[in-house]
């Protein structure tokens, strides 16, 4: 568990954590959700019944838990879709 109030590690830890397939839980947040689109789990609080309860849903909802991995590879893929067309238009930059 990371538990963090730096705004900008948090984008840059939740990268990570669904790099290596890890389920991130994170305060609602509309920058994250549209950052992240469907691979995160959002909850409302940081109280620990609450977290409590989207641990247990991760854990123990496997079908939750397939839909977040699916959202997540979907979001790994525009990112690098995104960052080959970045590229690409900038050496058209410099070649030109």
């Amino acid at each position: 568990m990371s538990l963090s109030t730096e705004l900008n590690t948090v984008p840059h830890a939740i990268h990570e954590y669904l790099a290596f397939g890890i389920p991130t839980i994170v305060l609602k947040d509309p920058l994250l959700r549209s950052l992240f689109n469907g691979a995160i789990v959002e909850i409302d609080d940081a109280g620990p019944e609450t977290v409590r309860m989207a641990l247990k849903r991760v854990m123990e909802d496997h079908v939750f838990l397939a839909e977040l991995r699916k959202n997540a590879d979907r979001n790994y893929e525009q990112r690098s879709r995104i960052y080959k067309d970045e590229v690409s238009k900038l050496r058209q930059v410099l070649t030109a």
